[in-house]
């Protein structure tokens, strides 16, 4: 029943390679709609239909069932050493969920034309902030510190901070694996262990490791339903705009991407 609730399968009928054809086009052709796009990198538009049945030594059986799409182009603006790229994705387990190709390929564009004109600057002490599209990167750096067979394995910043603030009282993390028409969403973990909502940072505080049953057994705590990894990463909280968040600062550093 909880699975069914997840809603994790698209009824509707498959694309057909004509139809994701037609959207990788339409992926490229708002992309190049834009002055000063000079080319497209890549495009691309996929569809993927996935079962899977689970069973261990204790019994358990289980079986899962998901669809999902996916859009993605890279824009490239001017040329040579001047070159540079913006992208734009999305991924939905429903068609209907995704964004059009239009406000894709208009994004993409948008990204590369905005990074057009860009040099080096004198360094110093200033506000530096991560756009949306690089601070994914850095949560999930973050996060990869709490799983548990880092911690066991000693590979893991985190190591001797659970229970501690490691970051902004006004920043909470929590892992929820039951939204519904979401791809991390499921009711157990590779373990066969029940996947529940959990805060993983609250109010800056540590809360909690994520566990496998084996690093759970080798670190002597409770396994969290985590073997295979997250589901679901919410940072509730703030409100505010890339814009507004940079509108008063006179001289700060944008981060728009990570090596």
């Amino acid at each position: 029943h909880r699975r069914k609730l997840l809603d994790k399968v698209d009824p509707g009928a498959m694309p057909s390679l004509a139809d994701l054809t037609h959207l990788t086009r339409a992926l490229e052709d708002a992309a190049m709609s834009q002055k000063g796009i000079t080319r497209t990198e890549s495009a691309s538009a996929g569809v993927a239909h996935g079962r899977s049945v689970l069973m261990t030594s204790k019994g358990f059986e289980g079986f899962g069932e998901s669809t999902g799409y996916g859009l993605n182009v890279d824009a490239v603006a001017g040329a040579g050493d001047n070159m540079v790229q913006g992208a734009d994705s999305d991924s939905k387990t429903h068609r209907s969920d995704l964004r059009s190709p239009q406000a894709i390929g208009l994004l993409a564009a948008e990204r590369a034309l905005e990074r057009v004109g860009s040099s080096s600057f004198s360094g110093g002490a200033m506000p530096v902030v991560f756009d949306r599209l690089a601070s994914g990167s850095i949560i999930g750096a973050l996060l990869s510190a709490t799983f548990g067979s880092n911690v066991f394995s000693d590979n893991s910043f985190l190591k001797d901070y659970l229970g501690k603030q490691i970051c902004h009282s006004n920043i909470t993390i929590v892992d929820n694996p039951s939204i519904p028409r979401m791809s991390g969403s499921r009711v157990y973990d590779g373990d066969a262990v029940a996947s529940q909502w959990r805060h993983v940072v609250l109010n800056g505080v540590l809360q909690t490791w994520l566990t496998s049953l084996k690093s759970a057994a080798q670190l002597g705590v409770i396994p969290t339903g985590h073997s295979g990894g997250l589901s679901n990463i919410l940072v509730p909280g703030s409100v505010f705009s890339r814009d507004e968040l940079i509108s008063d600062i006179r001289e700060g550093f944008l981060v728009t991407g990570t090596l």
